[in-house]
């Protein structure tokens, strides 16, 4: 069997997208499509990763060519756990009861919030671009 060539795919994808531009395919159809193609492949690629490393470990080269593509080797990353730590645990507490505080402040705008005694000021929000979520039946 052979792969699918990542040229063809996104030719073929590119063409799918002419296509909603032109009129004769459904945009929420087209994004359905390319979602749910993308979870598959996350999904397949992710069960393979661990050969693939081996795979890539033949090679003493921390980046390589391979066949029409391209292969940096990245060393994983390691992150702290502060939550073992009593005084990074109060100061987070706290930080989380301020950040409610500020909340509270905003919907209460342009009206002034006292809180405990406290003037809250009335922090900036940013309102992020809506998304889809779209899932196999």
């Amino acid at each position: 069997m052979d792969l699918i060539k990542v040229n063809e795919f996104e030719a073929q994808a590119k063409k799918v997208y002419l296509e909603v531009y032109n009129g004769n395919i459904n945009a929420l159809d087209a994004f359905a499509a390319f979602k749910l193609t993308e979870d598959v492949c996350k999904n397949l690629g992710g069960k393979l990763k661990s050969d693939a490393l081996d795979e890539a470990d033949k090679w003493a080269e921390k980046s390589f060519d391979n066949n029409d593509y391209s292969v940096t080797k990245k060393a994983g990353s390691g992150k702290f756990n502060y939550k073992d730590d009593e005084e990074w645990s109060n100061l987070n507490s706290m930080l989380k009861s301020r950040e409610e505080d500020l909340k509270t402040a905003y919907k209460m705008s342009p009206k002034e919030c006292v809180i405990d005694g406290e003037i809250i000021p009335v922090v900036s929000y940013t309102h992020y671009s809506s998304s889809l979520s779209i899932k196999k039946q």
